[in-house]
């Protein structure tokens, strides 16, 4: 199946929802959408798993690896997967960093909402220089 939309930023909370529109401020809008969890958030992700090449979990961590320890197949073909706090102070790289196309929203998203994303194999790292 084709992917739709490059991001899916999905949130559970009016503080989660506010995170996701700073987010989408910084991103042109058809690269990404932003979508309120539904009264069954993990048939919600299943049903969305394979339309985008990343998601944006703007949530507990805990949560997220619940909804996705099942649809995980490999590295090589699972979206990417980073996981924003509901304050957008801290995003989690959780899965597809390199492989799962997540360098963009880690990169550039994570900054967008005031947190920044690290990835510590790189010299991706604010303040960080490769020893």
């Amino acid at each position: 199946m084709a992917k739709r939309r490059m991001i899916a930023v999905i949130y559970l909370t009016a503080a989660g929802k506010s995170v996701a529109e700073r987010l989408a401020a910084g991103w042109d809008q058809e690269s990404l959408e932003v979508i309120a969890a539904g009264s069954s958030l993990s048939s919600q992700v299943r049903s969305l798993w394979d339309e985008y090449e990343s998601f944006i979990f703007i949530m507990a961590v805990g949560i997220v690896v619940r909804l996705i320890a099942p649809l995980l197949k490999s590295k090589w073909d699972d979206p990417g997967v980073v996981v924003v706090d509901e304050g957008g102070h801290f995003a989690v790289s959780l899965v597809g960093g390199h492989w799962g196309g997540q360098q963009r929203p880690g990169t550039t998203g994570g900054c967008s909402a005031g947190s920044c994303f690290c990835d510590h194999n790189s010299n991706r790292c604010p303040g960080k220089t490769r020893s």
